[in-house]
């Protein structure tokens, strides 16, 4: 009887919660949701993103553990929401952070490297910061001197620069390595 009184109790407490969850300010909704696990809180903060706007969103993600916020994977996902939501200077800094985060994290993060570099340079090149673009794209190289997807950023850039004839040879270098025509 009272492991049946306890589960009556908590499920009635479950439902007040739910039912009273919209009702309260989004301070306390997000004082009261702590989100351990990095997919879950992306997929939460773009539900914000798409009923409340961004600042929402990027209120939401702020409150993240810690243990979160050090993983590039967070930083690149603020970066996308920025971008998303037009903010291309913060979009830069927050692919700035994912790219400290993947070099903290030490060899084993590669792959998260590139992806913070080559975002990095797309964001640059979209707000006319040709130079810096141009270094980022120099940086990607290095790492990945054969991928295809890395010179059609490169060519992206360089055509963004106005040198043309330097996009059409690395987009044809591209197409080369992928066996494109």
């Amino acid at each position: 009887v009272r492991l049946a009184q306890a589960h009556y109790g908590h499920l009635g407490r479950l439902l007040w919660e739910f039912l009273w969850f919209p009702w309260l300010s989004q301070r306390r909704r997000l004082a009261m949701v702590r989100v351990e696990n990095l997919d879950a809180l992306l997929g939460a903060a773009s539900s914000i993103y798409a009923l409340e706007g961004l600042p929402a969103a990027k209120a939401f993600m702020d409150g993240a553990p810690a243990s979160l916020q050090a993983r590039p994977a967070y930083w690149m996902a603020m970066g996308g929401l920025d971008a998303t939501g037009g903010e291309l200077a913060a979009a830069e800094q927050a692919y700035q952070k994912a790219l400290e985060a993947a070099d903290q994290a030490g060899p084993g993060n590669g792959g998260d490297r590139l992806m913070a570099l080559g975002a990095l340079a797309e964001t640059q090149m979209r707000q006319g910061k040709i130079e810096e673009a141009t270094a980022t794209a120099a940086l990607l190289e290095k790492a990945a001197p054969r991928n295809p997807l890395v010179k059609q950023l490169r060519a992206q850039v360089a055509a963004a620069a106005g040198n043309l004839d330097e996009a059409r040879t690395l987009l044809d270098g591209g197409l080369e390595a992928t066996g494109g025509n």
